[in-house]
């Protein structure tokens, strides 16, 4: 993680570099044609390049160098105008426009980033949706077969949810589905993955997790998912199917119907249980 943010800050001053480069580029090229020439919208594509790559406070930097760089442009050359203010109300002019276009830049790819977001997110919870689950889970059922890795699948329905919203309202309702998503993130890793998949139904995905470590993770889940609960006067508890796989010609689909089977035979077996099996036998010594 600290890697990927080490990268990340300096791929956007790479960005603010390019940025600086392309404004003395066109501050050259304007200085050298006609000072009669406007330059202004040039000046437009390294402001819009890095607000959108780097950001918007690095996209104000590389404004102000273009805002400079016309002042000194007009210093050097002295156009002659009709009204001495002229020049002035000229940058004046093309600064707020300058800014203007900025935050419209900064604002379109802030409403992309939350598209791409919450093409991804379940929007109650901010647990992941069905369909990027389905992506991640694919690529790591590649990466284990890859590297002859297990992994661990939960399957987890919420029992008695409908009670909850029925006695308490779905108002409530709602906010006992963001706590059993807060409550869960709390006991699995970075690299781990928890899917809304149904109303009441979610699916956890435990990368490199073998059978002892992934009954430790859910242990504890259960046990601090039962106190919320208490906590709240939930009559909740839930019920789960979970399977980990030591063996890699499964695909994902016949992965999450084990891992349903065994979640419905806890809910027909008393519910609040767990049901764990491995798939693809004992593990080699």
């Amino acid at each position: 993680m600290m890697k990927s943010n080490t990268n990340t800050i300096l791929s956007r001053w790479l960005v603010l570099v390019i940025g600086v480069l392309l404004v003395l580029l066109i501050a050259i090229t304007d200085f050298l044609i006609d000072p009669y020439f406007s330059f202004f919208e040039f000046y437009l594509i390294p402001i819009f390049l890095t607000v959108w790559f780097a950001g918007r406070l690095f996209g104000l930097v590389i404004l102000a160098f273009s805002t400079t760089s016309t002042i000194l442009h007009d210093a050097v050359l002295s156009r002659p105008v009709g009204h001495p203010l002229l020049p002035y109300w000229t940058i004046g002019v093309n600064f707020v426009l300058s800014l203007v276009f900025l935050i419209i830049a900064n604002l379109l790819k802030r409403a992309l980033e939350r598209e791409k977001l919450y093409s991804r997110v379940d929007y109650l919870t901010g647990a992941a949706n069905s369909r990027y689950f389905f992506e991640v889970a694919a690529i790591e059922i590649s990466r284990a077969r890859r590297y002859r890795r297990p992994f661990t699948l939960t399957y987890i329905d919420l029992d008695n949810f409908k009670i909850v919203n029925d006695n308490f309202g779905h108002k409530e309702g709602d906010r006992f589905l963001v706590e059993v998503v807060k409550t869960i993130k709390q006991f699995i890793r970075t690299g781990d993955l928890i899917a809304r998949v149904g109303g009441d139904e979610f699916v956890i995905l435990l990368p490199e997790t073998g059978y002892d470590a992934a009954e430790l993770v859910m242990g504890r889940i259960r046990k601090k998912f039962l106190t919320v609960m208490q906590h709240n006067k939930w009559p909740a508890t839930f019920s789960a199917g979970m399977v980990t796989c030591i063996s890699y010609e499964y695909g994902i689909s016949e992965i999450m119907k084990v891992a349903d089977n065994l979640m419905y035979e806890a809910k027909g077996t008393g519910k609040n249980m767990v049901n764990h099996q491995l798939m693809g036998g004992l593990p080699s010594p």
